[in-house]
């Protein structure tokens, strides 16, 4: 039996809850993770997450009184100023060696992309864990939203500069 359209939505909805959650475990214990398994975790979760994220559907009709931001500044910042001391210890760039991708690895900040990814991923995942039609509807339209607006293209960034980091500067 062929899955209609809609049921793949559904489907990879479900997938980005899920690997959304995971993502989110990663980000609140990054300290955890050795450096170079915390890299090779995100270059494989983050194509998944970009992936599933393509996927959700636009929905027009959602009530944004349900939308609310569960991660506060302050969790922000814990997680932020985690992820920088890890990446500060380990991400010495040389710029006169490479100028070129290196300097436009400098030019952003890895952890700051990397939560603000985390922050909209969480926000959509506890709105959809409340398990509500309501809330559901909302989180998708969020995660959409998001996904179009910040997060898709931050993942793209970061994404390019750990297969950089990977493979030209630490399996190299």
């Amino acid at each position: 039996m062929k899955k209609s359209f809609e049921e793949l939505e559904k489907l990879q909805i479900e997938q980005l809850i899920l690997y959304g959650k995971e993502y989110c475990d990663a980000i609140e214990h990054c300290e955890e993770y050795e450096f170079i398994n915390l890299l090779n975790f995100l270059d494989i979760l983050l194509p998944i997450l970009y992936f599933h994220g393509s996927f959700v559907p636009f929905v027009d009709d959602c009530d944004l009184g349900y939308a609310e931001r569960t991660v506060t500044e302050e969790t922000y910042t814990i997680h932020y100023n985690k992820l920088t001391k890890i990446f500060n210890e380990h991400l010495k760039l040389d710029l006169s060696e490479n100028e070129g991708i290196e300097k436009w690895i400098n030019s952003f900040s890895i952890s700051e992309y990397l939560c603000d990814i985390y922050q909209d991923i969480k926000d959509v995942v506890c709105l959809y864990d409340k398990n509500t039609y309501e809330a559901k509807k909302c989180a998708i339209h969020l995660a959409k939203i998001w996904f179009v607006e910040r997060w898709g293209g931050e993942l793209l960034r970061v994404l390019l500069a750990i297969h950089y980091l990977l493979f030209e500067k630490i399996y190299h």
